[in-house]
């Protein structure tokens, strides 16, 4: 036995790399000692050799005591990093849970997982083959085992949105073409997946695994040790190429969703395109037939709908077909009146085309809050953009060019053949995720020319009467050259009309208190014709001073001749108009029939009012229907809820002297109604305060006696 085969064995129980190198260090200069001795006393280097070793004893039994020393291997550190090595993939399959499972336009992202687990798998493995003992090729199957089962489950996914179909993952992967499921029950793409990952985990750990039995014997010859690190190295690479593989799909689903997000805005540009370049039919048809989106065959009398579905974009477009009567059907009465009411209501209503573009939400398990359609959603400065443009200050052809440069989550519009509307429009944006996603709704009319011509004259008479405040009705007619038409009832019936009506109120009621002012008005009843069927109204008194334009809009009328109703109201002082609305929670002050907030964005609606704390926070209307309580008007509780989903009961929420909310508890009503804190401080109920376009409070008694 030579040298280098002695202290192989003799320190072939020691598991520390390090404490193995300075043992054998030790035994090596125990050795040379000896053989120098040998050597003086004359023997030759070669038995010099044998009889230093020979006296340094049993190598198997010092291997044993030197193991007992130095103790055997401890596998500490490959359970701690075998947690490791499962929470990191805990980790990414929770992430992948989230926010990928359930989305048809990110299937790269879970493609990414399932490499990413492999990669983080040879990390491992690399790791127990470097160890060389058969604990840590246990350890090792463990993670495989854990890892196959983290790719079944990511694994299911992709088979579950793709239908199992390989070339719906390539033509996805190539092409950009989101497959959505048609619930198929293939599993070809989960065990492919499943056989090849558990082959060829099976196959690296099952090697380190035979060395490791191999080296712990003393079995192990130099073509083992050259496989051992070569199964290493190996690893180490496709690691390495794993990490690299799993990065660039991961890139990969960003580049396709910004790539659908760009086709979405495509299509919004074609559907505004059509409105603007097709009145008619004829037009539409050879837009559609000329365009590069494929509707199929364009046959206007057989087909009256066309869809077009791709990824992100579904567009619908459809003809106006009047309500026609059911062969064989003969209805008498009240069911012809009705019957009727609703062609008169369609026939009011009617259009040529209709276009509708949206996503087909119901494939995407998480609606907007995927990874996929968030992108079409809004953010917070886009937001606030809509909202601080004043409607009341903008004609609606200015609304829509406005709105039009905002791509929406859906857009919808009728072109219509009517006497006054154009186009009717329909934009909806939605922001936030999860409880505090919301959906912001505007509605635009744009006019016919007809209307344009109308709006024209009717602000020449405007500012004519801006500018005189004459009450006379002969010069009212005269200076805005329209012509005067008097009431039915002649001034002396009227005011005994009044007079009559007060009488039988009662001497305490508001109407006798307003008697002589009401006597004052009969003024208010002439009415002005512009021309054909437009008209308008004048109201001036020490209190008001506003027009009223129609268009001779009568009920009964429609039922014969149906037609577009037009009513606009007009302060001739320039002040908005201020109004109450109380409604649920709600007592606010509406300006030109909607309501500001502090920062001065304008909403149609009280629900959709923001508040804002001093810190910057924004805080949103929010209602919660409580099942269980048997009383009905308190079944439903009101909040408001932040951007982090914390809810504050309506009643802690409060609006100080300078517009902000505070949250309190100590704030309390006191003897007149009064809300004050501790501090003497002045609040108003959150739900009960309003603004003014320059984020000033409102107060009811400003505008009310």
């Amino acid at each position: 036995m030579n040298e280098q085969e002695f202290l192989k064995q003799a320190t072939s129980e020691i598991y520390s790399i390090r404490k193995c190198q300075y043992i054998v260090c030790e035994l090596h200069d125990h050795i040379t000692l000896r053989e120098e001795r040998y050597i003086e006393m004359g023997y030759s280097e070669a038995d010099a050799e044998e009889k230093s070793i020979e006296e340094m004893g049993d190598p198997i039994e010092l291997a044993k005591e030197l193991g007992k020393l130095y103790k055997s291997y401890n596998p500490f550190t490959d359970i701690v990093l075998l947690l490791v090595y499962f929470a990191v993939l805990s980790g990414l399959y929770y992430v992948e849970r989230t926010f990928i499972f359930g989305d048809p336009g990110a299937l790269s992202m879970l493609i990414c997982g399932i490499i990413g687990i492999a990669a983080v798998f040879f990390l491992y493995a690399a790791y127990a083959s470097s160890k060389k003992h058969p604990a840590a090729a246990v350890c090792a199957f463990a993670a495989g085992a854990g890892g196959v089962y983290f790719e079944y489950l990511i694994g299911n996914e992709l088979n579950r949105l793709t239908d199992g179909n390989f070339t719906n993952i390539k033509n996805f992967i190539t092409e950009n073409e989101i497959y959505f499921s048609r619930y198929q029950t293939d599993t070809s793409v989960l065990i492919t997946l499943l056989c090849v990952t558990g082959a060829i985990f099976t196959v690296f750990c099952t090697a380190i695994l035979i060395y490791g039995i191999k080296k712990s014997y003393f079995a192990n010859n130099s073509k083992d040790n050259k496989i051992n690190k070569i199964i290493t190295v190996l690893c180490l690479v496709i690691f390495t190429a794993g990490v690299i593989a799993a990065a660039g799909f991961g890139l990969n689903t960003f580049r396709q969703i910004k790539e659908f997000e760009e086709e979405y805005n495509d299509a919004y540009k074609f559907a505004t395109e059509i409105e603007s370049s097709c009145s008619t039919r004829e037009e539409l048809a050879q837009f559609l037939s000329s365009s590069e989106y494929d509707f199929g065959p364009i046959d206007f009398n057989n087909t009256k709908v066309y869809t077009y579905s791709h990824n992100l974009v579904y567009i619908c477009i459809s003809l106006y077909e009047p309500i026609e009567d059911e062969e064989g059907e003969k209805e008498r009465g009240i069911a012809k009146l009705i019957n009727d009411l609703e062609k008169k209501k369609d026939y009011a209503a009617r259009y040529v085309y209709s276009v509708h573009l949206t996503t087909n939400t119901s494939r995407f398990d998480n609606g907007y809050d995927s990874l996929s359609l968030s992108v079409l959603k809004s953010d917070e400065e886009m937001i606030e953009k809509l909202y601080s443009y004043i409607p009341y200050e903008y004609t609606p052809e200015e609304r829509y060019e406005y709105f039009k440069s905002f791509v929406p989550v859906e857009f919808r519009y009728e072109k219509c053949c009517r006497e006054l509307v154009e186009s009717d429009f329909d934009f909806k944006y939605i922001d936030g995720t999860g409880e505090i996603k919301d959906t912001h709704a505007f509605y635009i009319k744009t006019g016919t020319q007809r209307m344009l011509d109308f709006r024209e004259r009717e602000n020449e008479i405007t500012e004519i009467l801006k500018n005189n405040d004459t009450v006379d009705p002969i010069e009212i007619a005269s200076i805005t050259g329209t012509t005067l038409i008097e009431p039915v009832i002649s001034e002396e019936e009227y005011k005994q009309l009044i007079t009559e009506l007060c009488d039988y109120s009662g001497k305490n009621s508001e109407l006798y208190q307003y008697k002589d002012e009401l006597s004052d008005n009969y003024s208010w009843f002439y009415r002005y014709s512009i021309y054909d069927d437009w008209y308008f109204y004048i109201f001036r008194s020490d209190e008001l001073n506003f027009l009223v334009f129609d268009n001779d809009f009568d009920i009964f009328d429609y039922l014969v001749n149906p037609k577009d109703a037009y009513l606009h109201s007009i302060n001739l002082d320039g002040n908005p108009v201020i109004s109450t609305s109380e409604y649920g929670v709600f007592e606010k002050l509406m300006v030109n029939s909607g309501y500001f907030d502090k920062l001065g964005l304008y909403y149609d609606s009280a629900e959709k009012v923001r508040y804002y704390s001093e810190d910057g926070t924004v805080y949103h209307y929010h209602s919660e229907i409580d099942y269980e309580e048997k009383i009905e008007d308190s079944k439903k509780n009101y909040y408001l809820i932040d951007d982090r989903s914390n809810t504050y009961p309506a009643d802690k929420c409060f609006i100080d002297e300078n517009g902000w909310l505070v949250i309190a508890d100590d704030i309390k009503a006191d003897r007149n109604g009064i809300y004050k804190n501790e501090k003497g401080e002045t609040f108003t109920p959150a739900f009960k305060t309003s603004w003014d376009e320059n984020g000033n409070i409102m107060k009811l008694s400003d505008y009310y006696s």
